[in-house]
């Protein structure tokens, strides 16, 4: 996989973040997660996963076991599922 520029990091960082304070204590332990990844030039990586966990605990309440407040978000951006 081909990493990705300055410019795509750093929309991806600030919507993650921005995700993330939806939570307490979330944005520290994504900021954490992030440091350790970028240390070990995983940043790519961890940043799609930490994303993808990150819209699911936000979006969708305990108990949302079919994911319906992931599939009301992507329809939200315009992502047909």
């Amino acid at each position: 996989a081909l990493p990705l520029p300055y410019a795509q990091r750093k929309r991806l960082s600030d919507n993650l973040f921005t995700l993330s304070k939806e939570m307490p204590k979330l944005t520290d332990e994504c900021a954490l997660v992030l440091r350790e990844a970028r240390e070990r030039d995983m940043w790519d990586c961890a940043v799609a996963e930490l994303m993808t966990q990150v819209v699911v605990a936000v979006f969708c309440p305990e108990g949302d076991d079919r994911l319906e407040g992931l599939r009301r978000y992507l329809l939200s951006l315009g992502i047909a599922c």
